[in-house]
């Protein structure tokens, strides 16, 4: 064997080792779709890189999707709800890892005890399997060595937002009050106001307020964990209110009685409301012909007693700007599809 033969072998080799495998559970609301509007709206988001609609297409007819253990080459190819995709990746042949861009920390309340931030979207709230990736809780630890002196940084972590969700995160910077936030916390003291844009094929039909009371069960870990209501999950309780009406959405406000794991998201899934770009629960992934970016929810407003005083704080995050955008595309436009 030449020299020159002998490199692209061990190239090749190299590539073929180097597979990453991501699997999704079709939902109700994605039934239908055709297999490359799928993968559009979810692959870049779970393979973390930025892929055009022509590799997902060449993917699929290279035989590397897989619909219930079984390739399929078709893009057109109409999914049914519970399926199971199944993508091969080999990293040689797909374009670099996305690294987010830079956030800057956005203090919403600070005192000695408690720091609140405005939590963007697409940044993950602790770290995660990634070390290059950017975290919230990195940021603000950073954050404070830079603004607040070199002693040392401690954050009292007791809420995430999932990287979509944007919005009010909060956390205790002493031992005083990182105890007295649990306590708060695990007692139901604190109060979480949500808003989110909504799908609804009859708007007008939907009540001005509801409650959802469905016990949910997570079925998988980590990012590809997935949430369903069912009879033997646990107890979930989350009320709801609209607040805006358009031709084919609605925004909503959200409180959730509990924590449970995606609880807003399924919640308004089992209800038949799936949120924005929330392909994972069945949400449309485009408004008036443009790309829904993300999860439409974003954490409003956090109301909790302070740990010392015991004064109530409502501490409030702006609506960021493409939920703002979103919306104002879902009220002038033709409505959400598929």
């Amino acid at each position: 064997m030449s020299p020159v033969s002998h490199r692209r072998d061990r190239r090749v080799l190299t590539e073929t080792d180097r597979v990453t495998r991501l699997t999704l559970r079709v939902g109700g609301g994605a039934a239908g779709q055709r297999l490359d509007a799928v993968l559009n709206a979810w692959l870049p988001g779970a393979a973390g890189r930025a892929l055009s609609r022509s590799l997902v297409r060449r993917l699929i007819v290279a035989g590397a999707v897989r619909v219930d253990g079984r390739a399929c080459r078709l893009p057109a190819t109409a999914v049914r709800a519970g399926a199971q995709l199944g993508v091969e990746l080999r990293s040689g042949r797909l374009p670099p890892a996305q690294r987010p861009e830079p956030h800057a920390v956005v203090v919403l309340y600070e005192d000695e005890h408690l720091l609140a931030v405005d939590k963007p979207p697409g940044l993950p709230t602790v770290a995660t399997a990634d070390p290059g990736r950017s975290h919230l809780v990195g940021l603000t630890t950073a954050w404070l060595r830079q603004h607040r002196g070199p002693a040392p940084v401690t954050l009292g972590v007791h809420q995430r937002l999932d990287r979509d969700t944007s919005g009010v995160v909060l956390f205790a910077r002493t031992p005083l009050g990182n105890r007295a936030l649990a306590r708060a916390f695990a007692d139901g003291l604190v109060e979480k106001d949500y808003v989110a844009l909504v799908a609804a094929e009859q708007p007008g039909a939907v009540p001005p307020a509801w409650e959802e009371a469905a016990a949910l069960e997570v079925s998988g870990r980590g990012r590809r964990g997935r949430v369903r209501a069912s009879e033997g999950g646990v107890p979930a309780r989350t009320t709801f209110r609209v607040e805006a009406r358009f031709k084919q959405g609605l925004r909503v406000a959200a409180r959730p009685q509990t924590g449970r794991k995606h609880q807003v998201r399924a919640h308004l899934a089992a209800r038949g409301l799936p949120i924005l770009g929330d392909v994972v629960y069945g949400g449309p992934d485009h408004v008036s012909g443009e790309t829904v970016p993300r999860v439409m929810l974003h954490a409003r407003r956090l109301t909790v007693p302070h740990p010392v005083t015991g004064d109530v704080l409502h501490i409030d995050a702006p609506l960021p700007a493409d939920f703002a955008a979103c919306e104002a595309r879902l009220r002038r436009g033709r409505g959400p599809r598929p």
